[in-house]
């Protein structure tokens, strides 16, 4: 019995850091049948969507220095050592010098970005949706279906690709060390 609880956190609860997104994304339906109001609420008000904007806030500070080093406009060496130098951040020094390395992830860095903006686009696009629902100029909810679902599918798309890529991370860093 001891072997199956082993088997299930090791094969399962290690790795849900890599699936998670997928089931994220998973859960939201491109057109699950609800009318397009209801499900512009959920991403208005829903708490996997506040969830989901309170990440991508967190992380744009991060994308936002890989791409300060990325297009130069500031030094990595001077950036790593501001961020090392009286901080916490001390231990993190050789994953930092490698993160905002300029090869490093790039592609990570554009598909994390376009995943943020696009979370708060659709969150204000809902918003304004919504709010337009009952005043004098209401939307076409045909309109906003299409729009709705455009951003919805684009950002599912994005996280795809973003769970590839950590999948690809790890695999390539697991073959360098072989």
């Amino acid at each position: 019995m001891y072997g199956v609880s082993l088997f299930y956190r090791i094969g399962f609860k290690s790795t849900s850091i890599l699936y998670f997104p997928i089931v994220w994304v998973s859960s939201v339906g491109l057109n699950d049948g609800r009318p397009a109001y209801e499900r512009l609420s959920r991403f208005k008000d829903g708490e996997w969507e506040k969830l989901r904007r309170w990440a991508s806030g967190a992380a744009a500070p991060i994308v936002a220095l890989k791409i300060v080093v990325m297009f130069g406009f500031a030094d990595r060496s001077a950036v790593v050592e501001k961020l090392v130098e009286t901080s916490w951040l001390a231990f993190l020094r050789p994953s930092l010098e490698q993160f905002l390395s300029p090869g490093f992830m790039v592609w990570w860095a554009a598909a994390i970005t376009v995943e943020i903006v696009l979370t708060f686009v659709l969150f204000f696009f809902a918003d304004a949706a919504i709010a337009r629902k009952d005043g004098a100029k209401p939307w076409s909810e045909s309109r906003v279906e299409a729009i709705a679902s455009a951003l919805i599918t684009l950002r599912s798309a994005v996280a795809v690709l973003l769970v590839c890529s950590a999948v690809a991370f790890a695999v390539s860093a697991y073959v360098k060390t072989l």
